[in-house]
Parts: C-alpha cells; structure tokens; sequence
C-alpha cells in the first residue's frame, strides 16, 4: 500500500534470515540472487555479513536501524513511519541512515513523519515542518532546527509556552 513503519526497537525474529526478508522486501523469491545495485546497498549498509544470520538476532543498535532502513529502500514506499530511527545509534551510522532516509526521499518524492527525541538526525535530513507532542497535544508548528534549538534551550514546556506567546495564542 506504499506505506513503511519504522520501529524505535526493530525486533528480534530467529528462524528467518535478513537475506530472504530482503528478498522479500523486493517482491522476490528465496531463489532470487541479489543484482549488482542491490548487493552495492548491502554493502553500502555494512550488512553483506549478515544476509545469513537471523533478522537482528545479536545486531546492535546502529546494525538493527541499518538492516530496517536498508528494507525500506527495498520496499520503495511512498510514505514512511519512522519511529525514532536515531535510537541506539552511533555516530556513523546515524549519517548513513538519515543520508539515505533523505536521498531516498528525494528521488522518489515520498514523504516520511520522523519522530525523534534526540534531534540530531536533522542535520543530515532537510524536514520541512516539525512540532512538539507534550502531554497528548501537538505544539510549535515551525521550523524543525528552531524548535530543537528552543528544546535544548528552554526545555519542552518552556518551548511551548514561548512559542505560543509568539505565535499570539496566549496560554490558558
């Protein structure tokens, strides 16, 4: 249906190897032999090593995040749910997921809702609109970089409660 769900803590499923859910991923058989730009992805991804071990069985964070976005890709959707794809990742892997979130994103003209706690993601992913959830209500509908700068400034209340006298709607 065009759609991808991302999850803060990719799950564990033994019995299953990343190489056949790829395959899957693909629209393809258990038979199916990779082709040259699929196995350059792999490799892209550092998971050439994986393709025969169990989906994220002993993967860390940054391996994990890796393999889902890696599938993503290779489902080619039209939207994308990401539920904090910077959790438990280091460094370089967080550049070579949110770099491949936004190319992806660019070449194919899909659209993703990124939910993200940490905000370092935005530095490599050029997202057009962002605000804050706080205590089931949607908040500070602006410029995601301003609002992460307001958060680590201010904090999320303070965050709000400034940007709602800005915008004019005073709180009650």
């Amino acid at each position: 249906m065009g759609l991808f769900v991302g999850f803060q803590n990719p799950v564990e499923i033994t019995g299953i190897k990343l190489a056949d859910l790829l395959k899957f991923c693909l629209g393809q058989s258990p038979n199916y032999k990779f082709s040259e730009e699929e196995r350059r992805m792999i490799e892209k991804f550092n998971l050439t090593d994986f393709l025969e071990r169990d989906i994220n069985v002993g993967f860390s964070g940054g391996e994990k995040k890796r393999a889902e976005v890696l599938q993503m890709i290779f489902v080619k959707p039209k939207l994308m749910l990401l539920d904090e794809p910077d959790s438990g990742v280091d460094v370089e892997s967080l550049k070579l997921i949110a770099s491949e979130i936004q190319r992806y994103l660019q070449e194919n003209q899909s659209s993703a809702l990124i939910v993200t706690h940490k905000g370092d993601i935005l530095d490599y992913i050029k997202s057009q609109h962002g605000c804050i959830l706080l205590d089931g209500k949607f908040h500070c509908f602006a410029g995601p970089k301003n609002i992460y700068r307001d958060i680590r400034e201010k904090g999320y209340e303070q965050c709000v409660v400034c940007r709602e006298r800005v915008n004019g709607r005073e709180k009650a």
